[in-house]
């Protein structure tokens, strides 16, 4: 049962962090940003290259893998969606595009890499014992890590001035741009900051478990239910998004107490249905 809780309290944390980017750029951008698992793997596949190809020390391959996350997402913006954006093109258009670069990003990782999973490190993580129960450093970090992000970012959006252009450029981007904010730089930022946000649980991941193409696509899922159960309506939504990948990673590890492992990706997509279904009857019930 604690096991259980531990993997999905750490599967939810990489669930929180892509369901905060997701959300982020679909508040303030109009997007969904489905490339976000491309970048995913691009990320890990750094460091499997920086450490075990070229032997680079792993604190300098992390660091390169953790900067180049926005780094990528700045590029796929500037040459990719940046015209679609600019332009207003449909939701539609905007996904499809995403739904490309993750597709070329996987193909060209299998290309270089192979298809099966890559490690960086062989030897098991330290683990530290707590009573009956033994924690992975890594168990442990990604909570820690994950708090940390999440007070940074309420302070980023709150007291500073690149966050109140990002939530002006989020509630009327057309007066915010009359009032002088600059929507290019903000869509660069945001971009900027989704990437950095998905590179965080594909380090924590690519570090002690094996990693393939495809790593970042059930987190992306798994993301997507979040961004849709925590339905913010007003402002960026960092808490919401977090607590709801939170919770689906602890219903998804609690789930295998009744549910075979080869359904769990069922389980975000049937809470979100319930949670849809709730909604709308409450809805339904204050209009009567």
């Amino acid at each position: 049962m604690i096991d259980l809780m531990v993997f999905g309290l750490i599967w939810g944390v990489s669930v929180s962090f892509t369901a905060v980017a997701l959300g982020t750029t679909w508040r303030i951008l109009g997007m969904l940003d489905f490339g976000l698992a491309g970048v995913y793997a691009v990320v890990g596949y750094t460091l499997v290259l920086l450490h075990v190809v070229l032997k680079a020390p792993l604190w300098l391959a992390i660091v390169a893998a953790l900067t180049l996350g926005p780094i990528c997402q700045v590029g796929f913006y500037r040459f990719v969606y940046a015209h679609f954006l600019r332009t207003k093109k449909p939701l539609a258009v905007l996904v499809l595009l995403g739904l490309a670069v993750l597709y070329v990003c996987e193909n060209i990782i299998a290309l270089s890499f192979g298809s099966a999973g890559q490690l960086v490190l062989t030897s098991a993580p330290p683990r530290i014992d707590i009573g009956t129960i033994s924690l992975s450093i890594i168990d442990v970090l990604s909570p820690l890590i994950l708090i940390a992000i999440a007070i940074a970012m309420q302070l980023l959006f709150r007291f500073t001035g690149v966050g109140l252009a990002l939530r002006a450029a989020a509630s009327n981007p057309d007066l915010a741009q009359v009032f002088g904010v600059n929507l290019e730089h903000v869509r660069m930022a945001i971009f900027g900051l989704s990437g950095f946000l998905v590179a965080i649980p594909a380090l924590l991941t690519a570090v002690f478990d094996p990693i393939t193409p495809t790593a970042g696509f059930n987190p992306l899922l798994f993301g997507f239910a979040a961004l849709v159960i925590a339905s913010v309506k007003v402002g960026v939504g960092v808490g919401p998004h977090m607590l709801a990948g939170l919770g689906l990673g602890l219903l998804t590890g609690m789930s295998l107490l009744v549910i075979p492992s080869q359904w769990q990706l069922a389980v975000p997509f049937v809470t979100m249905l319930l949670v849809s279904v709730v909604r709308r009857q409450r809805t339904v019930q204050r209009s009567v």
